[in-house]
């Protein structure tokens, strides 16, 4: 995990100076998460730039505010699911557009067993997604897809989870 929060650094300090000549944006964003076994309710933050020629980067991080009561491997319990990502994206100009990402995502899944217990296990691999917007009062609205890495472990019992997340977004321009 130390190895992704430094490579995000770097790629943040890299692309900085381009994203001051360029439209800066940052918002929020509310969420599900879903996986086979679980879907959680999600609130974050959403972050990043576009150029005139419709290429960027994009980065989000999504905390769970609602739990998902679940059984995976035959535990019962609460599993919440974390994401992030970082994504190179491509916007179509436009009053409602169309935006591609393609980038770096990472999961993360707790499990809290009833009766006392804890499981937690991350993924972290390629990730992509799309998004459509609109143009609403001073930002844009959007409505966004992304597919994050599946979880084909956990704590090491094979599980079949494919990740992903379907979240509605408010930007603002700075």
């Amino acid at each position: 995990m130390k190895w992704n929060r430094i490579a995000v650094l770097v790629i943040t300090l890299v692309t900085a100076p381009q994203a001051l000549a360029e439209d800066i944006f940052a918002g929020v964003t509310l969420g599900q998460v879903s996986t086979e076994e679980s879907d959680t309710d999600n609130l974050g933050f959403v972050a990043g730039y576009s150029s005139s020629e419709g290429y960027g980067y994009e980065v989000f991080y999504l905390k769970t505010i609602e739990d998902d009561s679940a059984s995976v491997s035959g535990f019962s319990g609460d599993i919440s699911t974390d994401v992030w990502g970082i994504f190179g994206v491509y916007k179509s100009s436009g009053d409602i557009y169309f935006k591609g990402k393609f980038g770096y995502g990472v999961v993360s899944v707790d499990i809290d067993v009833d009766g006392g217990g804890k499981f937690e296990d991350s993924e972290s691999d390629f990730a992509f997604g799309l998004t459509v917007g609109a143009r609403l009062g001073p930002g844009d609205l959007e409505l966004s897809y992304t597919m994050l890495p599946d979880l084909d472990d956990f704590d090491g019992t094979d599980v079949e989870a494919d990740t992903d997340v379907i979240a509605l977004n408010y930007l603002w321009y700075l």
